[in-house]
């Protein structure tokens, strides 16, 4: 009985001193003195403050800078710009936040050293071990709630000013979780060094190493812009920066078809981008010929039919609107023009590029291009296109600014290659790498390149009249141009077909791509396949370098990281500068080919050339987030192990 009170007792003692062990565990009163002792000192908020207000100034900046656009879709634009914000502010962010870690670090262990304040913790019954680890855990919570609360705050701020704030917040919050994860690590890693350093040195050495690291990160995001900026008069380094956002993003496919049919449509000797100087055909930036255009047929009659009923040799702009206001059934779809503000279309027709058509020759004939590019996708398009008049008017067709894939039918698609498109469509359309929207034209603006700009329709329907109309109407052009801007366009226009509006941006970001993915355009197109080898050793040799940039340049890789590896555009949207400031971390590799040709009058005189493209199906990642973010966290465990290592062992006195 006595024996069994006895282990009852010892029992109930042993269960006392593990509860009191496991209470005393999770008091952590050294972790909330030091948060405290922190939030106590006046520089933790000014330095919160300052941060703060240079974030928001960024952000605003930035915003209110954007163009207007009449789509009301602003997230291109908004990527580009956010790879500026990114860069700047990942300098500024990570100077001011090593020197908030520097005076922390410190306010919590070199102070205390030098004032004998650690000496009277060491005494009391806490280990060494704990309380280092509990000022490591202030530390980390005091700049992480920073960060969260830095990064966090200016981009929520700004989705309430608008369709730019919005769009621009939208995409800064995309990458937060990347921005957010790096400063998280960067602070381990500084607070660690931090901590390290200061059981050695004093206040000024630990403030001015942590200060220099911060220096650091400055001279290394610098560093891949210098580098790029001096190497864009070489063609090698050139390539590989300008296809470093088309492999960041990059779309791959498991099925052999659709990854033949990917290459083929974006195999430049499929599309217009040709043209013939010094009796050499060369590649150029600028298009030869169209793509496809409006088609103008009834509108055009109806013109003709005005003129005609006139009938004098000298027709005024008014004579011309009475007499189609007159009778508005005889000439419907001018009237609708004049009448409603609506400019109607028979439809779209796509073009094909099988040749060049040159005044100084008969013309340039393509042996082996049948099958590629432009050919294959005015196939799709000619599935897929819709029955109906195409109209321009004040009316948007679409509630949102993103067009959905849905009004492409696929049960129209028969043939393979037109299938095999749509998937690769579908693909870069769910990574949002194709993301087309409603074709707008925002009023008062002067943009001429738009295909539906005021001058691009007065171009397109003057060039279908007849001589004699032109002759009788000498004016027509202004006269047309000056009402559409008065009448049409003097609100937003929109394009009512979705299909053609999906077709035609399609178009214009493979045209992008591929300006984007030739290597030299102008001059490199060789006779012989040994100077296209010649080339490629160079693109090669180059790749090198970068590759050496990004496993030795520890800040490089800090900048990747930070912004998710994020790219500035792949629809053309993009700013100049914007291409050059981030590291070449990704990029495509380069292959030869090659196309056959014929003058027409010389059709047994069949030559062949050769040149460099990028290989889409062939991106190149340097460095990947996972293993960065991995390599890191390992380092800074064990820099801690070494710091609990030494300040078991440090005499304080």
């Amino acid at each position: 009985m006595e024996q069994n009170e006895t282990t009852e007792i010892l029992y109930k003692k042993e269960k006392t001193n593990v509860n009191k062990k496991i209470m005393n565990f999770f008091t952590i009163k050294m972790f909330r003195y030091n948060l405290i002792k922190m939030l106590k000192v006046i520089s933790t908020w000014v330095m919160f403050v300052l941060t703060l207000i240079v974030g928001l100034i960024m952000v605003l900046s930035l915003t209110f800078g954007m163009g207007y656009i009449a789509s009301g879709d602003y997230m291109d634009t908004a990527r580009s710009l956010f790879t500026i914000y990114s860069w700047i502010w990942y300098m500024l962010y990570f100077g001011l936040t090593s020197m908030f870690i520097g005076f922390k670090v410190v306010q919590l262990i070199r102070d205390e050293i030098d004032d004998g304040t650690l000496l009277i913790f060491s005494s009391i019954p806490i280990s060494r071990t704990r309380m280092i680890i509990e000022k490591w855990l202030s530390l980390q919570l005091l700049c992480l709630v920073y960060s969260v609360t830095i990064l966090l705050l200016p981009p929520l701020l700004i989705l309430g000013t608008g369709q730019k704030g919005a769009a621009f917040g939208k995409v800064i919050l995309s990458k937060i979780n990347f921005m957010i994860l790096t400063s998280f690590i960067l602070q381990l890693f500084l607070t660690t060094i931090g901590i390290l350093i200061s059981l050695g040195l004093n206040s000024k050495g630990v403030i001015g190493i942590l200060f220099t690291l911060g220096f650091l990160t400055v001279i290394g995001a610098m560093i891949p812009f210098i580098y790029n900026t001096s190497k864009m008069g070489e063609k090698s380094s050139q390539y590989l920066i300008q296809t470093a956002d088309l492999a960041k993003n990059s779309v791959k496919f498991k099925d052999y078809d659709v990854i033949q049919t990917y290459d083929d449509l974006l195999n430049p000797i499929g599309w217009p981008i040709w043209t013939q100087r010094y009796e050499k055909i060369i590649i150029e930036s600028n298009i030869t010929q169209n793509i496809g255009e409006l088609e103008t047929t009834s509108l055009v009659k109806d013109i003709e039919a005005v003129v005609t009923k006139i009938g004098t040799n000298s027709i005024a702009w008014n004579d011309f609107i009475a007499e189609a206001k007159k009778t508005p059934t005889v000439y419907p779809v001018l009237s609708k023009l004049i009448n409603d503000n609506i400019l109607q279309f028979d439809g779209y027709k796509t073009q094909k590029f099988l040749g060049l058509s040159l005044e100084a020759s008969n013309g340039i004939e393509f042996k082996n291009n049948a099958g590629k590019g432009i050919n294959i996708l005015s196939d799709f398009y000619n599935d897929v296109k819709l029955p109906e008049h195409i109209t321009i008017s004040q009316e948007k067709p679409s509630t949102n600014n993103k067009i959905s894939l849905s009004v492409l039918k696929q049960d129209k698609l028969k043939i393979k290659t037109s299938k095999n498109i749509y998937k690769i469509i579908k693909a870069m359309y769910d990574k949002a790498i194709f993301s087309p929207t409603v074709i707008g034209y925002a009023k008062n603006s002067c943009a001429s390149s738009s295909v539906i700009s005021p001058y691009s329709i007065t171009s397109l329907i003057y060039g279908s009249l007849s001589s004699t109309t032109k002759n009788k109407f000498n004016n027509f052009y202004d006269n047309f141009e000056t009402f559409l801007k008065s009448n049409l366009y003097n609100e937003n226009v929109y394009i009512d077909d979705l299909v053609m509006t999906i077709y035609s941006q399609f178009v214009s970001q493979m045209l992008y791509w591929l300006n984007k993915a030739t290597y030299d355009k102008y001059g490199g197109v060789y006779d012989k396949k040994a100077q296209t080898q010649s080339e490629l050793n160079k693109v090669q040799k180059e790749q090198t370098n970068y590759k050496l940039m990004a496993y030795l340049n520890i800040w490089q890789q800090w900048v990747v990281m930070w912004t998710g590896n994020a790219s500035v555009s792949v629809s053309g949207a993009g700013y100049i500068v914007s291409s050059i400031l981030l590291p070449v971390n990704n990029y495509l590799n380069v292959k030869v080919n090659s196309v056959t040709y014929n003058e027409k009058d010389k059709p047994d005189n069949i030559k062949t050339n050769y040149f460099l493209m990028g290989n889409f199906n062939q991106p190149v990642v340097l460095d990947r987030l996972t293993s960065m973010y991995i390599g890191y966290l390992l380092v800074t465990f064990g820099l801690a192990g070494l710091t609990l290592w030494w300040i078991t062992r440090k005499d304080f006195v």
